[in-house]
């Protein structure tokens, strides 16, 4: 949650699907996730916490700029 903009809560999800997992920020409304962005898509990684760095430095720019 952001106490700047309180009417949003923003997230960082995964989605797996068969040889691919894809990373995307969302908001919850309702008890549901509203998809914003896909923020990558991949099906190998060398470095997952450069990964993981990058998508939640997304979603904080997300929650700041209030994207929807």
């Amino acid at each position: 949650e952001n106490r700047l903009l309180p009417e949003r809560r923003y997230c960082l999800y995964l989605r797996v699907q068969p040889g691919s997992i894809s990373a995307h920020i969302g908001y919850v409304s309702n008890g549901n996730i509203i998809t914003i962005t896909e923020l990558d898509r991949f099906s190998q990684v060398k470095s997952p916490q450069d990964k993981l760095y990058d998508w939640l430095r997304a979603l904080l720019r997300a929650s700041c700029e209030k994207l929807a």
